[in-house]
């Protein structure tokens, strides 16, 4: 469709995955941080004790992803055929990230655990659309905005499966 493409004047994936970036910094923004109050993702994370539990200070890395995320959706936002390229999916993941958060905050674990393995399945798949880090890069703006936030991206969430595995579900 012309929205979806960004053909005949509609708008396209170079809008929509900026949009979907800044609605995932606000969401887990207010929500992991408790602004409107609740639990915070450290929180839920300390009520939840699992096997292999990362330090605090191991969730710095999120600074540069979100750094590195803001540069992928810049890079979109000035491409509109990269964007056209990997929009659908990348959209599909930050708006999943954007309800990931308040979910995991609110302890449903069962449907935050079902997010998150989308995110990882979505991520995989820019990630593999992009081309792996090692590989030629169309641009030097792929080399700077796009392979650092989709390989980052998509090994936080790969790791995060392997060393904390979700605890038994309550809600």
């Amino acid at each position: 469709s012309a929205i979806a493409t960004g053909c005949g004047g509609g708008i396209g994936y170079e809008v929509f995955v900026p949009a979907t970036f800044a609605l995932t910094i606000v969401s887990n923004g207010i929500i992991g941080n408790k602004v409107l109050g609740g639990l915070s993702v450290a929180d839920v994370s300390h009520l939840y004790r699992t096997a292999i539990t990362p330090a605090g200070y191991a969730f710095a890395i999120w600074g540069p992803i979100y750094l590195a995320g803001a540069g992928f959706a810049g890079y979109c936002a000035m491409n509109p055929e990269f964007a056209a390229k990997v929009g659908p999916m990348m959209t599909a993941n930050l708006a999943m990230n954007a309800i990931w958060i308040p979910m995991f905050c609110a302890e449903y674990q069962i449907p935050s655990l079902a997010v998150i393995w989308a995110m990882l399945g979505t991520s995989t798949a820019v990630w593999q659309q992009v081309g792996a880090p090692s590989g030629p890069a169309a641009s030097i703006g792929e080399w700077l905005a796009v392979r650092p936030f989709t390989s980052l991206y998509t090994s936080w969430l790969s790791g995060g499966f392997t060393v904390a595995p979700p605890p038994p579900p309550t809600k």
